[in-house]
Formats: structure tokens, sequence, C-alpha cells
């Protein structure tokens, strides 16, 4: 079965920082709220924060980084982040 990870890496940056009034967690997807999402972690050093995520599939991931999402992101932090999506297979339990 082939599940997906997302890697976000972008600036910290604070609701009171930028015109939308969004912070760099606010474009992170939630856990229990956003549909595919299995495992979220985040971590923060020097200044840049790291969301790692599990997707139950691509079509779910996808659903999340959407255009939207896109437009949200340049808004927020022009050219200084990543976001790489990568396929991996796990074990099915047997």
């Amino acid at each position: 079965m082939s599940k997906q990870l997302s890697m976000l890496d972008c600036p910290v940056v604070f609701e009171g920082e930028n015109e939308r009034g969004l912070s760099s967690p606010d474009l992170c997807p939630s856990f229990g709220i956003t549909r595919g999402l299995t495992s979220r972690h985040i971590g923060v050093r020097d200044g840049r924060m790291l969301c790692l995520c599990i997707w139950e599939n691509e079509a779910a991931c996808r659903s999340c980084f959407d255009g939207e999402w896109h437009e949200r992101a340049e808004a927020l932090w022009g050219d200084r982040y990543q976001l790489r999506i990568t396929a991996f297979e796990t074990a099915d339990a047997a």
C-alpha cells in the first residue's frame, strides 16, 4: 500500500508579521481535522519550522496542498519555503 510523506521546511512567521494574520503553523495540516492525515510532527530550530506529515494516499495529500495553499504559502514565505512530497510503500499487516 502506498502512502505519502510531505515535508514542509519554512521560516517561522508570527500572526502580527504579515497582512493576512497567518502564522507558519496555520499552513500546516491539522491532525484530526485534515482528511487523510495519519501523522504530523513539527519541530523548530534556528527560526525555521519543519513539518513532517504522513498521508493515507496521494489524493489526500494533494487536496491539502492545493493551489490555494500554495498562494497562501507564497504570500507568507515567498521563496523561503520548500515542500516535498514523496510516496513510500508500507507492508500490509498479515
